[in-house]
C-alpha cells in the first residue's frame, strides 16, 4: 500500500528524494539523475532538498545531507532503518492521514466537528476529503465527509485499516493498541503450541496489531456483515480463535462471533502466520482444499506442470510445500483484496523476463496451458501470471537461470584493470562475466576503459576516471540496469 499518496505533493517529492538518496547511499546522485527519476526541474529538487534537510533534523539530528555543485546530492550514511519513522513523521502532518485516524478511532462525527479537530476551515476539510477519496477509490471504499465515516463492506474496511495502519506504524508504537484492547499474550502462547514453533517478534506484533483493529471495530458495533466461509472450519486454529472471541465478547450474538472469528481466522492464516512449519502449511493447504477448491485445483495444476518441466527447482519436499502455500495465499489475495491486485500490477515483469530469459519463455507456455484448462477471468490473466513469477522468485534459487552481463575492461595499466574488476565485483548488484584481453567477435554488453576509444556498435562504453570516484560504481550499475 503506497500511503505516501496521502501526502501533499511537496512532501511526496521530499520523500521520493529521500528514498532515492538512501538507495544510492553512500554514492552521489547527480542532478541529471534526479531530474530524470523525479521528473522535476532543478529548482523543485533544490527546494525539496532544503525542506527535507530541515525535516530530517527534527527526526534524525545526526544525519548529514550533502550537496555538491559537481557531484549532486547524497546521504553520507545508511539510514534505511529510519525510513519508516521518517515517513510516519510526514504522515502525521498530512490532513488526509489525520482524517482517517480520527474516523477509525472514533464514532462518526459531522463535518464541523472533524474540521475543528483538524484545525482547518470547512472548505479545506472538504477539499482534503476529495483528495482522500481519490486514494480510497482504488480500494473500493469512500469517505462520507458529512457523516465522518468510511463507506464500504465492513470486511473490506477492516482489511484496509489493518494494512493502512501497519504501513504507517510497523516501526513505531500504534496509538490504537492501548490497554483497553485484549491482552493476546495467552492467545499467542496457545498459537505457538499449536504450530509447534515460536513466533518471531514481527509476527507477534502483527497479531496484536490485527486484533487491536478488529476489537476496536467490534466495540464500536461495526461488525463483519457477511459470512466469509460457507462452512465452519474444523481445524484447531479456528477453534482457538472462536473460543478467544467468545470469552472476550460473551454478550454478542453467536452469529456475530462466528463471522468475526472467520475474519480473524482468514487474516491470521493468509497474512500473518509463517509458513515455515509443516503444521502451518498443512492448515493453509487444508483450508484451500476445503473452502476454495477452484483456487486449490488451479495451483495444484500449476505445481504439477512446474515439477514436470523444471524438476531441478524442487530440491526438497519443503521447497514444494512452501511454494504451494505461497501461491495459494497470493491467489487468495488477488481474489479478495483490491490492494494486493494493485501491488501485483506493479510487479517488474520486464526485469524478470530479461534477468531469467530462458526460464521466462517456458513459464509463458506453462501458464497458458493451465489457464486454458480452468475457467479463469481472462482480464485477470496478466495479474495471475505476475503472481506466479513473484512466488517462483521468492521460493526458489534461480541462479542457474540468470543472464550473465558481459563486461570487458580495457585499461592501459594492468594493475588498474585488476582493481576495476575487483571493485566492480564488490560494488555491482548484478552477475557479471568478464571478457579479458582485446575485443572479441562477440561484443560485450559493456566496455569500461580509462582511454579514449570507440567501442563496437551497439555496445555501451564507460570512460572511468583514474583514480576511480565513488560515483563511478553507481553510474556503472545504472548502465548495467539499462542493459537489463
Amino acid at each position: 500500500m503506497n500511503i505516501t499518496l496521502l501526502l501533499p505533493t511537496q512532501q511526496q517529492n521530499e520523500f521520493a528524494l529521500l528514498t532515492l538518496l538512501i538507495k544510492a547511499s553512500p554514492n552521489w546522485l547527480s542532478r541529471d539523475d534526479l531530474r530524470t527519476s523525479l521528473s522535476l526541474p532543478a529548482s523543485a529538487i533544490q527546494k525539496s532538498y532544503r525542506q527535507l534537510e530541515s525535516k530530517l533534523l527534527t527526526v534524525y539530528p545526526k544525519l548529514a545531507l550533502e550537496v555538491n555543485t559537481t557531484l549532486g546530492y547524497r546521504i553520507n550514511q545508511n539510514i534505511n532503518s529510519y525510513l519508516g519513522t521518517i515517513l510516519l513523521s510526514y504522515l502525521q502532518d498530512a490532513p488526509s492521514f489525520k482524517i482517517l485516524s480520527v474516523a477509525f478511532d472514533s464514532h462518526p462525527f459531522n463535518a464541523a466537528i472533524l474540521a475543528d479537530s483538524l484545525e482547518v476551515s470547512r472548505a479545506t476539510y472538504y477539499r482534503e476529503v476529495s483528495n482522500l477519496n481519490q486514494f480510497l477509490a482504488s480500494y473500493e471504499l469512500s469517505f462520507d465527509a458529512k457523516k465522518g465515516q468510511l463507506i464500504g463492506q465492513r470486511h473490506v474496511i477492516r482489511q484496509f485499516a489493518q494494512q493502512f495502519f501497519w504501513s504507517a506504524y510497523k516501526n513505531s508504537d500504534f496509538p490504537l493498541m492501548s490497554d483497553r484492547h485484549l491482552d493476546v499474550t495467552s492467545l499467542i502462547a496457545e498459537l505457538e503450541v499449536l504450530l509447534g514453533t515460536s513466533l518471531d517478534s514481527v509476527s507477534q506484533k502483527k497479531i496484536r496489531f490485527s486484533l487491536a483493529i478488529s476489537f476496536l471495530d467490534i466495540r464500536q458495533s461495526h461488525y463483519i456483515d457477511q459470512a466469509l466461509l460457507h462452512r465452519l472450519p474444523e481445524d484447531p486454529l479456528f477453534q482457538l480463535i472462536h473460543n478467544t472471541l467468545s470469552r472476550q465478547f460473551y454478550l454478542l450474538d453467536p452469529s456475530i462471533i462466528i463471522k468475526e472469528s472467520q475474519f480473524v481466522y482468514q487474516t491470521l492464516l493468509t497474512r500473518i502466520l509463517s509458513v515455515n512449519t509443516d503444521f502451518s502449511s498443512g492448515i493453509v493447504i487444508n483450508y484451500f482444499s476445503r473452502y476454495e477448491p477452484s483456487s486449490f485445483a488451479y495451483v495444484t495444476d500449476i505445481l504439477a506442470q512446474l515439477r514436470s518441466t523444471y524438476p531441478a527447482l524442487f530440491s526438497s519436499a519443503e521447497d514444494t510445500l512452501a511454494f504451494q502455500t505461497d501461491l495459494l495465499i497470493s491467489q487468495h489475495h488477488l481474489l479478495t483484496d483490491h490492494s494486493d491486485r494493485l501491488a501485483m500490477a506493479d510487479y517488474p515483469l520486464e526485469f524478470f523476463s530479461q534477468q531469467y530469459c530462458s526460464l521466462y519463455s517456458g513459464l509463458i507456455s506453462l501458464f497458458e496451458k493451465v489457464e486454458s484448462q480452468h475457467k479463469t477471468n481472462p482480464e485477470d490473466s496478466a495479474i495471475r501470471f505476475k503472481s506466479l513469477l513473484s512466488a517462483i522468485e521468492s521460493s526458489f534459487d534461480l541462479t542457474a537461470f540468470e543472464r550473465l552481463f558481459t563486461v570487458q575492461i580495457m585499461a592501459e595499466r594492468g594493475l588498474y584493470s585488476k582493481k576495476i574488476k575487483r571493485e566492480l565485483i564488490r560494488n555491482s548488484q548484478h552477475k557479471i562475466d568478464f571478457i579479458d584481453g582485446q575485443p572479441t567477435p562477440t561484443s560485450p554488453d559493456l566496455i569500461i576503459t580509462d582511454t579514449q576509444i570507440d567501442g563496437p556498435k551497439n555496445t555501451l562504453l564507460y570512460h572511468i576516471s583514474y583514480p576511480p570516484r565513488a560515483n563511478d560504481w553507481h553510474q556503472i550499475n545504472q548502465l548495467i540496469a539499462k542493459i537489463s
